[in-house]
């Protein structure tokens, strides 16, 4: 199990609110999947998968991108995207 985040109702600046994932025997579980910890759960499955390259997509009025990115590079520790109108992304092996 690990844990996405552990604080309260509102998390302090850096930190998540509660969340859990679990990854056991190839099933996946989320409990308690709080604010701010989509970032941290999106690049845990990530890395867990082999993947070199994160893009984060969906952004909501007042949501702070350059913390949900940090938040996502530094447990993911790959390159971090987000996703914004005329992105150009190239895909490859390189």
């Amino acid at each position: 199990m690990t844990v996405l985040g552990s604080c309260g109702a509102f998390p302090e600046p850096g930190r998540a609110c509660s969340g859990f994932a679990v990854d056991w025997d190839g099933y996946r579980l989320l409990l308690d999947l709080g604010y701010a910890t989509l970032p941290r759960l999106l690049a845990h499955w990530a890395r867990r998968a082999g993947a070199r390259r994160l893009m984060l997509t969906h952004f909501w009025p007042g949501n702070d991108r350059a913390a949900s990115v940090a938040a996502a590079r530094k447990e993911f520790g790959g390159e971090v995207l987000a996703a914004e109108e005329g992105l150009t992304v190239m895909l490859g092996r390189n």
